[in-house]
C-alpha cells in the first residue's frame, strides 16, 4: 500500500501535469498515461483492475455531465471531455484507495453503486444550474447512504479526505484555466463539489470490486 505521503505526492504531481500541459490534449494524455503506469508498477500492478474500471466509469460519467453543461474544459478536441480525463479518474481512485483507506473496510461489488454513479452524473447535469439545491441533495444523499448502511462509518475519514483533496485539485486547475464551472456562487467551484468527490470515491470503491 502506498504511504499517504507518497500518494499525496503522486496526486500533486498529476495536478501539476494538468496545469502545465492542458493546452495540448494529446501530449497531456500521453504524460498522464505514462505517470499512471509508473504509479501502478510501484505497487506491482495490484491496482490495475481498479484503475481500468475507474477510468471507464469515471470517464463515462464525466462525459455525460460535460455534455449536459455542468462544467466545461478549455481545450478538448475529440469528445465532450479531454482524452486525459478518464486517466485522471483512474489514478485519483487508485491514489485515494491506497493513501486514505488504511482503517476502512473493503466493500463488495454493488450493482446499486453503478446505478448511483450514472444517476448522480445525470442529475448533476440536470441540476447544476441550481447550486444550493444540488448541495442540499448531495448532503441528504450522503446521510441516507450512511443511514442505510451503503456507506460504513469507517469510510468517513477516507471520504472526507477525497472531498478535500479532490476539490483542492480542482480549485488549482480552475485558477490555472484548465476548466470552469458556469454555475458557482464563489466563481471558482460550486458548493456541492466536495460532496461530489466524497460520494464519487465511496461509490467507485463499490464498483471497482467487480
Amino acid at each position: 500500500m502506498l504511504k499517504p505521503a507518497v500518494g499525496i505526492g503522486c496526486f500533486a504531481a498529476g495536478t501539476l501535469l494538468m496545469i502545465a500541459f492542458y493546452w495540448n490534449e494529446l501530449l497531456l494524455t500521453g504524460l498522464m498515461l505514462c505517470a499512471a503506469m509508473i504509479c501502478l508498477a510501484i505497487d506491482d500492478w495490484k491496482n490495475l483492475k481498479l484503475f481500468v474500471v475507474a477510468t471507464l466509469v469515471g470517464g463515462l460519467c464525466e462525459n455525460i455531465t460535460v455534455m449536459m453543461g455542468a462544467w466545461g474544459y478549455a481545450n478538448t478536441n475529440y469528445i465532450f471531455a479531454p482524452l486525459w480525463v478518464p486517466i485522471g479518474w483512474g489514478m485519483a481512485m487508485v491514489i485515494f484507495e491506497e493513501a486514505f483507506t488504511k482503517d476502512a473496510h473493503a466493500p463488495r461489488f454493488s450493482k446499486r453503486a453503478i446505478l448511483a454513479a450514472f444517476s448522480g452524473a445525470f442529475l448533476t447535469g440536470v441540476f447544476a444550474p441550481v447550486e444550493v439545491f444540488m448541495a442540499l441533495c448531495f448532503a441528504i444523499a450522503t446521510a441516507v447512504f450512511f443511514a442505510l448502511g451503503f456507506y460504513r462509518m469507517d469510510e468517513l475519514r477516507a471520504g472526507i479526505l477525497a472531498g478535500v483533496f479532490g476539490a483542492g485539485m480542482e480549485v488549482t486547475c480552475i485558477l490555472a484555466g484548465n476548466w470552469h464551472y458556469p454555475f458557482a456562487i464563489t466563481a471558482v467551484i460550486p458548493l456541492w463539489l466536495p460532496f461530489a468527490w466524497f460520494n464519487a470515491f465511496l461509490i467507485m470503491r463499490r464498483i471497482t470490486k467487480i
